[in-house]
């Protein structure tokens, strides 16, 4: 992808930035801390349950970019405590509930998406899969076709207070769209699509090791979608797309570890495009830098622009936070090109 045709200075890219700060409106009052120190990394590595919001160390900002980053990060990141984050518990139960009765109690319901990567905002959507596991003797015949089993959950949901928007059986992953009656919450389910999941459960693991990531990235998305830059259907990329960029750039800048690397358990039988098996956060908290003092957010919300403008190419190189290092498209057979 070429950004030719739309070229900004870093001056220009962060007064968007400013821009964007400024004309937020409704922040919850926090005081200009929010960054995570090294000594808190290991403390906060055990995985909480996935819609909960991550916790958070105090580090004190002086620079006004970092206070107005802090603040703004502080009043649309989720807390514990919002209503927002209830009533997606409160859905995720329902959900689990009606699965388990029309599917076995075996039967599971997992959220992924930005409600659960822990960088997204607490107004983000809820993406939910429902998973049966295939029985031992009949393998996949045993799990019901999807259009039957989300048909028959969203009629229970229904019965049980979650409002059916619409279904979607007919899309090549079909999903059930559901919302809770006072609006609050968006639900769209899916059923044996596990493949968000993996990259869900990674990007929350990232965010573990450094609690910077969740702001950076919410800026970035911010951003994006300001410019009008965060859709594909206008050419662009994705906000996943975005939320990927800023792991990498952590990775190659800020020394973030590559769990896939760092991994000691390979799957030899799957496509090496999907990459499944990678460290726990307790094992990668070892392999982070030891650094007196890391970059505060409005660094590297600087350097991220920098990194992206000036240094990165566009043409010959390759975003892969797997790899977590730079490597050029000829590393890359399978993505089909040459850098030619």
């Amino acid at each position: 992808m070429h950004y030719g045709a739309r070229s900004w200075s870093i001056a220009a890219l962060l007064a968007a930035v400013t821009g964007i700060l400024a004309n937020a409106r409704n922040w919850r009052y926090a005081s200009p801390s929010f960054a995570v120190q090294p000594a808190d990394r290991a403390r906060r590595a055990r995985r909480p349950s996935s819609l909960l919001p991550l916790q958070h160390a105090a580090v004190q900002a002086e620079d006004p970019l970092d206070r107005d980053l802090l603040r703004f990060a502080s009043a649309v990141l989720p807390r514990k405590k919002d209503e927002g984050i209830q009533r997606k518990l409160y859905v995720l139960r329902a959900v689990t509930e009606a699965a388990q009765k029309i599917l076995g109690r075996k039967t599971r319901v997992y959220p992924f998406g930005s409600a659960a990567n822990g960088c997204g905002e607490v107004t983000a959507d809820l993406d939910l899969v429902i998973h049966v596991q295939p029985d031992d003797h009949q393998g996949d015949l045993s799990v019901p076709p999807a259009q039957h089993a989300l048909k028959k959950v969203a009629r229970l949901c229904s019965e049980q207070g979650l409002i059916v928007e619409e279904l979607r059986l007919g899309a090549k992953v079909p999903i059930a769209m559901l919302k809770t009656e006072d609006g609050v919450v968006d639900c769209d389910v899916s059923f044996q699509n596990l493949l968000p999941i993996y990259n869900t459960r990674v990007l929350r693991d990232y965010s573990l090791l450094d609690s910077r990531l969740p702001v950076i990235v919410m800026m970035v998305k911010r951003w994006a979608k300001a410019m009008g830059m965060a859709s594909t259907l206008n050419g662009y990329l994705s906000s996943y797309a975005w939320t990927q960029m800023v792991v990498y750039f952590f990775q190659v800048r800020e020394g973030l570890p590559s769990l896939h690397s760092l991994s000691r358990e390979v799957a030899s039988n799957e496509p090496s495009f999907y990459a499944t098996k990678w460290a726990s956060v307790e094992e990668a908290s070892s392999a982070l830098p030891q650094v007196e003092s890391l970059s505060s957010p409005g660094q590297l919300l600087r350097g991220f622009f920098d990194f992206y403008a000036k240094d990165y190419d566009w043409d010959r190189e390759v975003v892969s936070v797997r790899l977590g290092e730079r490597k050029g498209i000829e590393s890359f057979p399978h993505l089909g090109r040459t850098g030619t």
